[in-house]
């Protein structure tokens, strides 16, 4: 069964659409992402470093596993 996304405007105005998850979306039509980071008591955020094995390995992705998005941060840490 595919991840279905509802589809909104550029405005975060829904269009009563859905799209499949991993299809390219159709010009002027967006899909509303959140996430999550943990931040502990010293201001650090919990993120965890993906697997070599998997798509993306290597990477520092948040529990949520969304390498891409964090890939594209800094974060100041002491590793």
């Amino acid at each position: 069964m595919p991840e279905l996304w509802d589809l909104y405007n550029e405005k975060r105005e829904p269009l009563g659409e859905t799209h499949e998850r991993g299809k390219p979306l159709p010009d002027g039509k967006f899909h509303i992402v959140a996430n999550v980071l943990p931040v502990n008591l010293d201001g650090k955020i919990l993120i965890t470093k993906r697997s070599p094995e998997k798509n993306f390995g290597g990477i520092w992705e948040t529990t949520g596993g969304e390498p891409p998005l964090v890939s594209r941060l800094y974060f100041c840490m002491d590793c």
